[in-house]
């Protein structure tokens, strides 16, 4: 009887320490999943989001434990800090190409002021072959027009020269465009090699020469310049009459 009343009340005890246990545990179980799960996880997921609305790479997630939470946060933290020098890095580096680019384009355009033949690109279109937008001042003043950027090249002859010569001036290009075919011998079927161009008040003598320009191992452009041999031609026809 003594013991069965000793294991009846320790029994008791037992289960009121368990009820006791599990009371606190309802209670800071709560608190504890909160504090070490609910709260880091928002911290972070607040952080995710000011990077995705605001755009802004300064976040950085404070690390509360050091646990597999606290370590994703530190992940976190660091992925962005690398995204951010990235970024910064690339900043300076498009600042830095774009002053370049544009340093260079200065010299470009010095070059095409100063240098004294005409020189332009043409490129092939799919029906047409078009002047390139940059070129030499002089072109203007061979040509005595200023809207040669972007013109189509065989338009803008058709305005000086005998209309029969456009299709040979129109295939010699195309072959021009073509690598299989020697640079060296086209020259020779060149159709503008020295031509006559009649401008409203005056004519003038002409040479121009054609040069490929490769862009991985492709012909993308032609580079042409100009010399005006007027003055050479006219003084060799005096020459030629004097003798008569």
């Amino acid at each position: 009887m003594g013991i069965n009343l000793y294991i009846s009340e320790t029994a008791v005890k037992v289960l009121w320490i368990l009820i006791l246990a599990t009371i606190i545990i309802i209670i800071t179980f709560p608190f504890f999943l909160n504090r070490n799960i609910i709260q880091p996880l928002n911290n972070l997921l607040i952080g995710v989001k000011q990077i995705v609305n605001n755009g802004s790479l300064d976040v950085q997630v404070k690390v509360t434990y050091s646990d597999e939470i606290g370590f994703l946060t530190e992940s976190f933290n660091s992925m962005i800090r690398s995204i951010k020098n990235y970024a910064d890095n690339l900043e300076n580096m498009v600042e830095q190409r774009t002053q370049e680019l544009s340093e260079a384009k200065k010299e470009t355009d010095r070059i095409l002021e100063n240098v004294d033949e005409g020189l332009f690109l043409i490129i092939q279109d799919k029906t047409s072959f078009i002047i390139g937008s940059q070129y030499s001042k002089i072109l203007e003043s061979i040509f005595m027009r200023n809207d040669i950027s972007k013109a189509i090249f065989i338009e803008l002859v058709s305005n000086y020269i005998d209309s029969s010569k456009l299709k040979d001036i129109d295939k010699f290009l195309k072959l021009m465009f073509r690598k299989n075919i020697d640079e060296n011998t086209l020259e020779e079927l060149n159709p503008l090699s020295k031509i006559k161009f009649i401008f409203f008040d005056k004519n003038k003598h002409l040479v121009f020469k054609f040069r490929r320009v490769f862009k991985a191992k492709t012909i993308s452009h032609l580079l042409v310049t100009v010399r005006d041999i007027t003055t050479q031609v006219e003084l060799a026809e005096k020459l030629v009459q004097t003798e008569k």
